[in-house]
C-alpha cells in the first residue's frame, strides 16, 4: 500500500528514479480496480433481478471505479518515466508508443473510409504495449546517473 501511495504522492515528479517493484505493484493495483469494476458490472448490472436501488448503487460504484482508474493513468505515466530514468534512459521514450498509437488510430480511421478492414492495426498496438513493458523490465542501472542516485 505504501508503494501505491508513494506513486500518487509523486504524481507530477518527473525527476528521479523508480524501481521495477514500484511500477509493477502500481500496474497490479490498476488491474485489480478494473477487475472489481468488471465483477460489479457482471454481477449486478447484467444479471438483473435486483431492486432499482441496488442497480443504481452498483452503477455509480462501477462508474466511480472506472473514473478513478482513468485518473490513475497520470501517475502511471509519471511512474513509467521515472522507471525509464532508473534504467538510464530518457523519459521521452514513453512518447514513442503514444505517437505510434495515435498514428495507428488515424490510419485506422482513414482505412475505414475506404472500407478496408484488417486486424493489423490492433496487433501492432498490442506489440507496442508489449515492447513498452519489456523496456521497463531491465534491472536498475547500478550506478548514479544524471537522473538520480542509485538506491539498492
Amino acid at each position: 500500500m505504501k508503494i501505491i501511495l508513494n506513486s500518487f504522492i509523486r504524481t507530477f515528479d518527473f525527476k528521479g528514479r523508480s524501481s521495477r517493484k514500484e511500477l509493477f505493484f502500481y500496474i497490479l493495483f490498476l488491474v485489480i480496480l478494473l477487475l472489481i469494476a468488471l465483477i460489479i458490472e457482471k454481477t449486478f448490472l447484467v444479471s438483473g433481478g435486483y431492486s432499482d436501488a441496488i442497480w443504481h448503487a452498483s452503477l455509480y460504484m462501477r462508474d466511480g471505479i472506472i473514473f478513478f482508474s482513468l485518473i490513475s493513468l497520470i501517475p502511471l505515466i509519471c511512474l513509467s518515466i521515472r522507471r525509464l530514468h532508473d534504467i538510464n534512459l530518457s523519459g521521452f521514450f514513453i512518447g514513442i508508443p503514444i505517437v505510434i498509437e495515435i498514428g495507428l488510430r488515424v490510419a485506422d480511421e482513414v482505412l475505414m473510409i475506404f472500407e478496408y478492414t484488417d486486424n493489423f492495426i490492433g496487433i501492432v498496438g498490442i506489440l507496442i504495449f508489449i515492447g513498452l513493458v519489456f523496456l521497463c523490465v531491465p534491472f536498475s542501472h547500478k550506478k548514479n546517473n544524471k537522473y538520480g542516485k542509485y538506491i539498492p
